[in-house]
């Protein structure tokens, strides 16, 4: 107790329906981080990797399969 550490990690998961809501996801969470950090005079990195784009699926299809389970 009482030790600030020199380090400190954060991970997570985000999921969107919409490339662009990713991309807007990203930038918040990049100044977010940012800002949060020069306001303790420190200073933060974000690794934001996307693995996949959203699978948006076709609404027909979707309406199909749903009324059948």
């Amino acid at each position: 107790y009482n030790v600030i550490p020199e380090r400190v990690s954060l991970g997570g998961t985000v999921r969107a329906f919409a490339v662009e809501t990713m991309r807007l996801v990203e930038e918040r969470m990049r100044a977010l981080a940012q800002s949060t950090a020069a306001g303790f005079g420190a200073t933060a990195e974000l690794e934001f990797r996307e693995i996949t784009v959203p699978v948006v699926n076709a609404e027909g299809e979707a309406r199909l399969i749903g009324d059948a389970a």
